[in-house]
């Protein structure tokens, strides 16, 4: 039973194998009908290590716009501005932009609970003009 992102990405992967495998075992003993199989086999594994392909880029983009608490990690050092979730203890919690300087001092406000990379600005792409 699949359970979750990386158990998709291992069957997928696994599947593959087998499929390739299956394909080339014993090949010089089938029939044009085996090896028209055989080439079915071919086709289907591409197809899985192509999903599993999709679902790597799927994790990989999960991975990139989740929030990552402070408790985990600061981000690398530079001045750059995140998003960030503060929550300032009377019961507001907000998410705003803040600047990290990781020059020993932090962030610029110890409220700060998570953080994330800022997505990248929209432009306007050619099909859409």
């Amino acid at each position: 039973m699949i359970k979750d992102l990386q158990d998709a990405i291992k069957h997928a992967r696994e599947k593959a194998e087998e499929l390739r495998e299956r394909a080339y075992s014993d090949f010089d003993s089938w029939t044009d009908k085996d090896k028209a199989l055989a080439t079915e086999c071919l086709e289907c594994a591409a197809e899985h290590d192509q999903f599993a392909d999709l679902l790597e880029e799927l994790k990989a983009r999960r991975e990139a716009d989740r929030w990552i608490p402070v408790t985990e990690r600061l981000p690398e050092e530079g001045n750059k501005a995140y998003l960030v979730t503060v929550d300032y203890g009377n019961g507001v919690i907000a998410s705003c932009q803040r600047f990290f300087c990781n020059s020993g001092i932090g962030w610029n406000d110890d409220c700060v609970t998570a953080w994330k990379e800022m997505p990248e600005a929209y432009k306007e792409s050619e099909e859409t003009k």
